[in-house]
């Protein structure tokens, strides 16, 4: 959820980012625009670092661990948070949609390794990897509220 500060221009705004690299992923907030894989109806899990850091804590205090624990600040699409985006900041945003052959296009030796990553996430997002497919569990298993896509907006943009 944290990459949704790039840009932040407020004050204590280089804190919107946690200690994430300081570069636009999928929506640039500053820019007010969106690059989105696929058609963004997926749903993606968006937990706010420092709520990462609350979940990891409070799991350790567990007396059994399951075998898998995931978490979520919220589960969403693309579009349902770049709505959120548009409402919070009120403008609409210029969001362009790609194909996994709009991705493929983008490939090229010359990509520097964030570029790539970038690419890689943009296609197996497409492909389905990146679909939640497990329940979120911690979140029954611990007394952490993580914060919701909003409140990170409305802390950081309004």
């Amino acid at each position: 959820m944290n990459y949704l500060g790039f840009g932040n221009t407020k004050p204590d705004g280089h804190k919107a980012h946690g200690y994430l690299a300081h570069f636009p992923w999928i929506i640039d907030l500053s820019k007010r625009t969106a690059d989105v894989p696929g058609d963004g109806e997926k749903m993606i899990v968006y937990t706010g670092a420092e709520d990462v850091g609350k979940f990891v804590a409070a799991a350790t205090q567990l007396e059994v661990w399951e075998e898998h624990s995931d978490m979520a600040g919220e589960v969403m699409t693309f579009n349902q948070v770049i709505r959120v985006c548009e409402e919070v900041c009120g403008v609409k945003f210029d969001v362009k949609y790609n194909t996994r052959e709009d991705i493929v296009a983008r490939m090229s030796p010359d990509l520097d390794r964030r570029a790539e990553g970038i690419i890689q996430f943009y296609l197996a997002y497409i492909d389905g990897d990146c679909d939640v497919k497990r329940p979120i569990n911690l979140n029954n298993l611990v007394d952490v509220k993580p914060m919701t896509v909003r409140e990170y907006l409305q802390q950081w943009w309004a």
